[in-house]
Order: C-alpha cells, then sequence, then structure tokens
C-alpha cells in the first residue's frame, strides 16, 4: 500500500515524444539535434521616445519588419546543448521629408548567432540551465549627423554585436504544466546600454498541443553614453521607428502562443505578443510562426541500447502508476539496486529485438523491489508491466 500511495502522489514527468513544447531549461540529449525556420513579424503603431513620452504615427507614416530565421542546435551531451542561427530583415516604411512622403522597402541579412546551453539535472519537479550567445550584425548602418533630406534607404536595425548570459529554470506542475522563467544580462552592442531581459510563462500541456502565456520585459540599466544629451547621438536612420539606435530602451510585452505537434518530431509554434509600454521604442504588435523538427536519436539512445550483457542487473516492471510516470520493479536491495541509481526500460520480444523506451531514476528500495520515477521516453512506446528493466551499466 506504500508503494502504491507513493504511486499516485508521484510528480509526473515529461512524455517528450511528440515534443508540442519544450521547456526552455531543457536541452537535447547527447547527439540530439533540432532545426527551425521561424518569420515575426512587427508593425509600429505608435512610438514611446527616450523621456517616455507616446506619439502617434503622423499620417501616412508606416513601419514594418519582416525577420525570417534560421535555425540549427545540437547536443553535444545530454546536458550541453549548441546552436547557431542567421536572420534576414525585410523593412516596409513610409516617411515624410519637406512635406512629401518616401517609401522604403529595405532587405538583407541581419546578423548571425552562435551561443550554448548547459542545463542541470532536474530536482523536486524544478531544473535549471546557463545560457549564452553571441549576435553580430551582417550589414553596416549609415550614421548621419543630422537629416536634411530623405536617405536613399533604410538601416536594418543596430549594426553592433550582442552578448547575453543567463539563468533558465522550469517549475513542473502534477498535471505535468510548466511555470517558466528565465533572465538575461544583456549587451546589446557598444552604442546601446545593457539591459536585463527577463520571460515569465505558464503552458499548459496536452498530448499534441500546448497552450502558453507569459510576459517579456526588458530593463534598461540606463548606462548609454547620450543619456543625458540623446540629442547628439550619431542618426541612423531607420524609418519612422525607436526600435534601433535607441538611448536606454526598455519595453513590456504580454503574449499568448500555441504548439501543435505533429509526425513524432515536427511542431508548428505560434505567437501573439504585443508590445504596451517601454521607453525608446516602439509600441505595437509582434506575430510570429516557427516551423521546427527535432530529433532526439542521441548517442545515449544509441549507446544504451545494447544487449543483456552489458547490464549487472536484469528485472521487470511489476506495477506502473495511473499517470505513467512512475513504476514499480521486482529488484531491490537484495540485488544491488540503491535510491538514486539510473534504470534504463527495454522493450524486448524476439521479433523486434531489444528496443530502449525510457530512462528512469530510483526514488526508494525495499528488499525485493524498487520504486522508479520516469524521467524520459525515447520512443511512442510506453513503460507498462513486463518491460524489461535494466541497472548497472557496465559498458557503453
Amino acid at each position: 500500500m506504500k508503494y502504491l500511495l507513493s504511486l499516485i502522489l508521484i510528480i509526473p514527468a515529461s512524455a517528450f515524444a511528440n515534443y508540442s513544447y519544450i521547456p526552455k531549461a531543457r536541452t537535447l540529449v547527447e547527439g540530439g539535434s533540432e532545426i527551425g525556420v521561424g518569420v515575426s513579424y512587427f508593425q509600429t503603431t505608435s512610438i514611446i521616445t527616450d523621456t517616455g513620452e507616446g506619439a502617434s504615427l503622423g499620417n501616412g507614416l508606416s513601419y514594418r519588419h519582416l525577420d525570417v530565421d534560421f535555425s540549427g542546435k545540437y547536443g553535444f551531451t545530454s546536458q550541453l546543448e549548441g546552436n547557431v542561427g542567421l536572420r534576414g530583415r525585410l523593412i516596409q516604411a513610409t516617411d515624410n521629408f519637406q512635406d512629401e512622403d518616401v517609401s522604403y522597402n529595405q532587405s538583407g541579412a541581419e546578423s548571425f548567432k552562435v551561443g550554448f546551453k548547459f542545463s542541470f539535472e532536474e530536482q523536486a519537479k524544478m531544473k535549471y540551465a546557463l545560457e549564452g550567445w553571441y549576435r553580430s550584425a551582417l550589414f553596416e548602418a549609415k550614421k548621419f549627423s543630422s537629416l536634411t533630406e530623405a536617405p536613399s534607404d533604410v538601416s536594418l536595425g543596430d549594426d553592433n554585436r550582442e552578448l547575453a548570459f543567463g539563468l533558465l529554470t522550469y517549475v513542473r506542475t502534477e498535471a505535468n504544466n510548466f511555470a517558466n522563467a528565465r533572465v538575461y544580462y544583456r549587451d546589446p552592442g557598444q552604442h546601446l546600454s545593457t539591459e536585463i531581459f527577463s520571460e515569465v510563462e505558464y503552458a499548459m500541456m496536452w498530448e499534441y498541443l500546448t497552450f502558453a502565456v507569459g510576459v517579456e520585459n526588458v530593463y534598461s540599466l540606463e548606462n548609454d553614453e547620450y543619456t543625458n544629451d540623446p540629442e547628439n547621438k550619431p542618426i541612423i536612420y531607420s524609418g519612422p521607428t525607436n526600435q534601433f539606435n535607441s538611448v536606454n530602451r526598455a519595453w513590456t510585452a504580454p503574449y499568448a502562443h500555441m504548439n501543435l505537434s505533429f509526425g513524432g518530431a515536427w511542431r508548428l509554434e505560434g505567437r501573439y505578443t504585443q508590445v504596451i509600454t517601454g521607453n525608446s521604442t516602439d509600441l505595437g504588435p509582434r506575430i510570429s510562426a516557427h516551423f521546427i523538427r527535432r530529433s532526439e536519436k542521441a548517442s545515449e539512445y544509441s549507446k544504451r541500447d545494447a544487449s543483456f550483457k552489458e547490464y549487472q542487473i536484469e528485472g521487470l516492471v511489476t506495477k506502473v502508476s495511473s499517470s505513467r510516470n512512475a513504476c514499480i520493479i521486482d529488484k531491490g536491495l537484495s540485488d544491488g539496486i540503491t535510491k538514486g541509481m539510473k534504470i534504463d526500460f527495454y522493450f524486448f520480444d524476439y521479433i523486434d529485438g531489444n528496443t530502449l523506451i525510457a530512462k528512469g531514476n530510483v526514488l526508494k528500495v525495499k528488499a525485493g523491489q524498487s520504486l522508479v520515477q520516469i524521467q524520459e521516453r525515447y520512443t511512442r512506446k510506453r513503460v507498462e508491466a513486463g518491460i524489461v528493466a535494466r541497472a548497472g551499466l557496465i559498458s557503453q
């Protein structure tokens, strides 16, 4: 009865077989990969000056940009993930010079990015990770001391390099939902103030669908060299927008997003963000969509998907919790099982062979049985009574 009660109360483990949602503190397993393409559209409805005063765009003026991002990630180990990215940008803007409207349509490669993420083991329903990246502009912006006539083109943005480093975390609920938070110290370039970027989010997961709401915030550390002299900051013309070449930029933007998974490894993400307040920035909606393929046929999987003789202990699953996130195996202290030991679960028959389907961690041990939390699934096959449980990996 004590084990059955523990099975009922055990926290649910994440089941990422369909990848409808990946908490930001999670990393790819060793050898896993992810590739994606995304588009993000922003339209300015009004601007906020560096003094915090709002102003609507004048009649006939407009600004919008479309970003296209290509990204790739790779799991070097089960805790260390590397990533690269490339961004292109299209700007459409209409401004007024000397009572004459001038339209711009500018596109090109905007920046490239390299980064890393290091995650720690999940403990007591919580997980932490460290993340950092370097982003560099792929264009050079023209600088003006003043604008007396219409420039021939607009800048794609800030032609700086960006450095960022921060902490990510999540708390997993008993319903297998996630409360996420992340915070970064960010240096967006030599001509901009350093800042703190933060985001909190709550995600509700179903098998193939995830819905999440959250808010992002940028807090300026207000060390722009032109803080007290914004009028003399060199001009980078980007159109009727305050998003670039800012003075101590800041903003707050709530958002909602929905993910849909299909085909086992594919997912589609859609997000709507509304910038509602800020300083030296634009207000308006940001709409984005990403199409992603995540593959976690990791080397960890390949190495552990091995023959019987490579494990010291082999047993069977005898009971599984109703949530399928914990189970009891028929091996215990007398067999060499100890608390905290890693357990690999295999589906075995004489036709399909020997397939690693999940891994777990021993939570409680008795003389002849143990309670195991199922931490991660590798295939669609679930852990159930009769599945082989192996521990004490001898070699890989």
